[in-house]
């Protein structure tokens, strides 16, 4: 992360900057609470007619 705010001055820089740590957190999110979903869809009785 460090090596990317300093490769960016302009504000627009900064602002792309941003964005993408936001999307790598994002990214980071859904990846750790994708397990979580899978074995809370698992733990949930199946219907069997």
């Amino acid at each position: 992360m460090k090596h990317i705010e300093s490769s960016y001055r302009d504000d627009r820089g900064k602002l792309v900057g941003f964005k993408y740590s936001i999307n790598s957190v994002l990214r980071l999110h859904l990846f750790f609470r994708m397990p979580w979903l899978l074995s809370k869809h698992a733990a949930m009785p199946e219907r069997c007619d």
